[in-house]
């Protein structure tokens, strides 16, 4: 972590920056969802060439009647405007990266076409030879004598995967008129089959991928210095920025002439980084349960805005959305009120790591009550020190924060010590809303439910959180919630909790039976 005093114009003081050194490139975990992708895309071509011969055969004798109703004047001029595109694509994109001095991402270019020309036509050698498999050879060989897959299409494709597919037009236009024209020359001409063209452009893409992963992408992240710029620029004063997280997404502390706030920023370089635990979670839970985050950055800001909005509107005390603006194309900073009081995960680490020092004084402010199970409950279960975080107007505070969402369609997903914070009054603030859901299924309110029950039960004891579920939620709300009352439904952070208490699910549903 760097500290340095920005001057971003003349007419405001320097920002103060704390933050990590910039990372000039990235490798972004979307890139490998995208090899993934293309790599199980190449096995099923292989797969449906093989297995599907009659309906591969069928479509290849279509395009031969096809090509031979075409006459040969049609295709000279096809052939022309692909090849000039593809000549014009090539020499443009790489000058361009050269003449922005960008010399590395110019021979990941030359490097991909290379490595595209070269693997193709290997391949395009076995499948002809006499050590193909028969099956093998039958699926891919072209009914003329050709080059089995698109060469400079491919190559084509391995050269604007390398950079993305960007906002230039005259790219877009260039890349569909070299790739669509080759691909189509070469069908009509029968010197390729729709198998093996298909095959070739994905074996160009999985190339760019593999050398986008290998060698990372330059980063489009903006700086503090640019995040302070874009801040000003929309009137929020701002006199320091402390990063919290570099994680997804990016969390600063932002410090202006009156008050604190939280700043969250989100870019292109981290897409796709909840891609693998959304799959996990789809696989072995059933129902909307637990948050599946949206993974791109544009999805993300809606799925926060939207969230954020909805709660304000439903009357639960949540952090408010300030603002929200773009900085640049590959960003997007989302502005919160910081919220009063400190998160329960904070609170419950130092009534636990100070054995009760320092609780009591929270105690005192707010009414504890008086609740003999307290101190008695099912021996190993008994509550400690920490309960005294959370008495009897805190827990329902609580409640009815989750009443509130419940009554307008929210549902949270995330419910645990670290999103929910106190304030001096005992006052609960519900945090981290990235994940909350409008319109949500009785199912996903049904687990808001089971997890303030088992978090709450391991902080004050189960009778006592299912007297205030049950007093708050009512006795319906809190049954349908039993089946969820399990491991697999809660957030980490409240299984961690149940490691050292093994029955204590099990006397939750007890208490609510």
């Amino acid at each position: 972590m760097s500290t340095s005093a920005v001057q971003v114009d003349e007419q405001h003081p320097p920002v103060l920056i704390d933050e990590p050194p910039t990372v000039h490139r990235s490798r972004r975990p979307m890139d490998a969802a995208r090899l993934a992708l293309t790599l199980t895309g190449v096995v099923l071509v292989v797969v449906l060439s093989l297995t599907a011969s009659r309906t591969v055969a069928g479509i290849e004798g279509d395009l031969n009647e096809a090509s031979a109703l075409v006459p040969g004047w049609v295709l000279l001029p096809l052939t022309f405007v692909a090849a000039f595109a593809t000549l014009a694509l090539w020499i443009g994109f790489v000058g361009l990266e050269i003449a922005q001095r960008r010399g590395r991402t110019a021979a990941e270019m030359v490097l991909a076409l290379v490595l595209t020309a070269l693997t193709l036509s290997a391949m395009s050698l076995f499948v002809q030879s006499q050590a193909a498999p028969e099956a093998l050879a039958s699926a891919f060989r072209p009914p003329t004598s050709g080059l089995v897959f698109p060469t400079s299409a491919a190559a084509t494709v391995a050269l604007v995967s390398i950079v993305g597919w960007t906002e230039r037009r005259w790219v877009q236009r260039l890349s569909l008129v070299a790739v669509v024209g080759g691909v189509l020359d070469l069908l009509l001409g029968g010197q390729v089959t729709p198998q093996g063209a298909a095959f070739g452009l994905l074996v160009g893409r999985a190339v760019a991928l593999t050398i986008r992963l290998t060698s990372g992408v330059p980063t489009d992240r903006p700086d503090g210095a640019s995040i302070a710029a874009g801040l000003l620029a929309h009137g929020i004063h701002v006199r320091r920025l402390t990063a919290r997280s570099d994680a997804w997404p990016r969390v600063y502390s932002l410090e202006t002439d009156r008050d604190q706030r939280d700043l969250v920023v989100l870019d292109r370089d981290r897409e796709g980084t909840g891609l693998l635990s959304n799959a996990w979670q789809w696989l072995r839970l059933r129902g909307d349960i637990l948050p599946t985050e949206s993974v791109t950055m544009r999805g993300g800001t809606d799925q926060r805005a939207l969230a954020a909005l909805a709660l304000r509107e439903a009357g639960v005390r949540s952090p408010h959305l300030i603002a929200t603006f773009a900085l640049g194309p590959d960003a997007i900073a989302l502005v919160y009120e910081r919220p009063d009081g400190q998160r329960l995960s904070d609170l419950l680490a130092s009534a636990e790591g100070d054995d009760g020092t320092g609780v009591a004084e929270m105690g005192d402010r707010a009414d504890v009550g008086n609740d003999e199970s307290v101190s008695t409950e099912y021996g190993e279960l008994t509550p400690g020190p920490e309960s005294e975080l959370l008495p009897e107007k805190t827990l329902d505070d609580l409640w009815t924060q989750v009443r509130l969402m419940q009554k307008s369609g929210i549902a949270h997903r995330q419910l645990a010590s670290e999103t929910i914070a106190l304030d001096e009054r005992g006052r609960a603030c519900i945090l981290e809303h990235f994940s909350a859901t409008v319109a949500a299924s009785s199912v996903a309110m049904s687990a808001d439910v089971a997890q303030l029950l088992v978090l709450t039960a391991s902080i004050v004891g189960p009778r006592r959180a299912v007297a205030a579920a049950v007093r708050n939620m009512g006795r319906d709300a809190v049954g349908d919630a039993l089946p969820l009352v399990q491991p697999l439904a809660l957030p980490p952070s409240t299984r961690a909790r149940l490691r050292s208490r093994n029955e204590l699910l099990e006397r939750v549903r007890d208490q609510v039976r």
